[in-house]
């Protein structure tokens, strides 16, 4: 057997091959800030460079060099963020590629102090605080160090910002009697100075427990504890002292103990002492010493300064109480006293050698005040004068207190005893109704601050009667000796007139005085001819008033119809007219009763076609 084996190849390629450059290294990175070039460090593919401090990182430009054929990603002169880490990759010219993390720095300029203490001192025994934080000036910390402490020989241990340095040294033993200087220098260059202070003394000293009322109740001799936040180790330097809060006199207080576990010290009050606002001083060292806030010692002996200042109704502004009125007025006293004890206390006003019993005593402890309402009128009675005392009595009736009563100017108060009054006079005896009239006398008005009690009222009166009816009229323009009173609305005739002042209890004045009142308008020809009431059995006209006339009074209009008897006045304006009269309405039974059974009179007044009006008065009869 035959077997043929074919075979078939290519044609040979002799053309050479072009081997591709495998190269990617980053040859130079550099930055310039400010015209001035930094050439990063490039090793183990990383990029370092440290700029100065004032180097804004965020917008930086490198110029980079990289191996021939080579490219680079991001290109070089593109602005980055070198405030983080930025990442490079070069590519060679087969395709392979490099990375490296450009990691850029600035200098330090950091040069504080971040501590600072003394090794030769007891752990903890310092403490410091920084004053004038200013970069316009030169920083100051202050060291507090133990009291008494040998600031001459002070070794201190200082921490400052990284790769700062410091001189002097940390570890210098170093006198602090008075100020040191120290220099800070950053990693920069840049360099800043501090001075230290160092003060051995005690912290300024404050009282922690005084308030207004911590010390009321407190008597003589008591021991009172005094909470502070620092004091003297050595006890002969804390001195205290108690003094009035608005005076110079001064009382040295007898330290009884010191805890300086607590800070505390207690003292003993005086063994007298009049209560009243004080404050404590108390001197732990030279130039170191606290003043409290006012505070009020009460268990001593009561304290009556003056009768508080009052207000002036014209002015609005307080003023000095220059008299008080017996009975009624209300008043406030200045007085320290034992609060806890206020309900025990009887309090009077004392003239030669009686006393009367004030009233209604309230105490406001804020101000520091007693209210009170003057005395009811005694019997027998007491003269008014500026020599009256404020008497204090405890629950025994033991006299604890008192002083002549004076005003805040230290003056001697009026005390004006209410008298009843007395009418001399009246500036016209004779008048037109509708005319004013002036009553000149005594006592007709006592003024006042304040009233405490119904005995005292606002306003003074004047009784007026005629034929046993009576009007009470309030005078107007009042004072001690005068006041006014209008006549409008009067009937005519004869009025006996009597005062009562704003103290009615003390009555109407006793005087004979009258007043003749004349009617004001013009005489015309009509007069009432009757006027009578009828009673409630009668057929036609039970229990109306009817008023005739001499004549017509058909050309009038009738502007009122008044029917009045003792204090009952009764306006009629239903009534019923005609040609020679006019009458009332069946009258209620209350006013016809009244009326029925009283001594009644009343008028009309009439308007004639002049427009003037004419006043006719009238008493009533019973109709037969």
């Amino acid at each position: 057997m035959t077997m043929a084996i074919w075979s078939c190849s290519k044609d040979s390629d002799d053309t050479p091959q072009v081997k591709l450059s495998n190269l990617k290294e980053m040859t130079s990175f550099k930055i310039t800030v400010e015209g001035k070039s930094y050439e990063a460090e490039i090793k183990d593919n990383f990029i370092q460079a440290v700029l100065p401090s004032s180097t804004d990182l965020t917008k930086l430009s490198p110029e980079i060099k990289i191996s021939e054929k080579a490219k680079v990603t991001p290109n070089s002169g593109v602005v980055q963020d070198f405030t983080k880490t930025v990442e490079y990759t070069v590519t060679a010219e087969d395709k392979s590629t490099k990375v490296y993390k450009a990691v850029i720095t600035k200098t330090n300029s950091q040069k504080a102090i971040e501590s600072f203490a003394f090794v030769n001192l007891p752990e903890g025994a310092s403490s410091y605080v920084w004053k004038n934080k200013n970069p316009l000036d030169m920083d100051t910390l202050v060291c507090k160090v133990p009291y008494l402490s040998n600031i001459k020989a002070l070794t201190s241990k200082i921490t400052v910002s990284s790769k700062a340095t410091i001189d002097p040294a940390s570890g210098t033993t170093l006198d602090y009697s008075k100020p040191v200087k120290y220099t800070v220098k950053a990693e920069d260059g840049s360099k800043a100075e501090y001075l230290v202070i160092v003060d051995n003394s005690i912290e300024q000293v404050k009282f922690t427990n005084i308030t207004r009322d911590g010390f009321r109740s407190k008597k003589p001799n008591d021991v009172i504890v005094l909470q502070t936040n620092a004091l003297s180790p050595v006890k002969e330097n804390n001195k205290v002292k108690l003094r009035f809060s608005k005076g110079t006199t001064v009382f040295d207080l007898k330290v009884t103990n010191i805890d300086y576990k607590t800070n505390q010290i207690s003292v003993a009050l005086p063994a007298g002492f009049e209560n009243n606002e004080y404050v404590l001083l108390l001197e732990i060292e030279k130039n170191n010493s606290v003043t409290s806030i006012p505070f009020v010692l009460d268990g001593g002996s009561i304290n009556f300064q003056n009768i508080a200042d009052v207000l002036d109704p014209y002015t609005g502004n307080y003023v000095a109480c220059n008299r008080l009125l017996m009975p009624g007025e209300r008043f406030r006293a200045n007085i320290y006293l034992e609060h806890a004890k206020f309900s025990s206390y009887k309090f009077f006003l004392r003239k030669d050698g009686r006393d009367f019993a004030l009233l209604n005593s309230k105490l406001n402890s804020t101000l520091e005040q007693v209210e009170f309402v003057m005395p009811n009128l005694p019997n027998p009675a007491v003269k008014s004068g500026s020599d009256f005392e404020l008497v204090v009595k405890d629950a025994n009736n033991k006299e604890v207190g008192g002083n002549r009563l004076v005003n805040t100017k230290k003056s001697n108060i009026n005390v004006i005893v209410a008298e009843a009054p007395i009418v001399k006079s009246l500036s016209k005896t004779k008048v037109k109704e509708g005319d004013q009239v002036i009553i000149f006398g005594e006592n007709i008005f006592y003024n006042y601050t304040e009233i405490g009690s119904g005995v005292l009222t606002k306003s003074s009166t004047v009784r007026l009667t005629l034929n046993g009816n009576m009007r009470n009229i309030e005078l107007t323009g009042v004072s001690s000796n005068a006041g006014s009173f209008s006549t409008k609305g009067m009937d005519p005739g004869t009025y006996r007139v009597e005062v009562t002042n704003n103290i009615p209890t003390l009555g109407a004045s006793k005087q004979e005085i009258n007043l003749i009142v004349e009617s004001s308008t013009t005489p015309i020809s009509v007069k009432v001819n009757s006027a009578e009431i009828h009673n409630d059995k009668d057929p036609y006209f039970a229990q109306q008033i009817l008023v005739s006339f001499n004549e017509s009074i058909e050309d009038y209009d009738i502007k009122e119809f008044k029917i009045s008897s003792n204090s009952t006045s009764y306006i009629v304006d239903n009534y019923i007219r005609n040609k020679y009269g006019v009458s009332t309405p069946k009258l209620p039974s209350d006013k016809y009763n009244v009326f029925y059974n009283n001594p009644t009179t009343g008028y009309v007044i009439l308007v004639d076609k002049n427009n003037k009006e004419h006043k006719l008065t009238f008493t009533v009869s019973k109709a037969k």
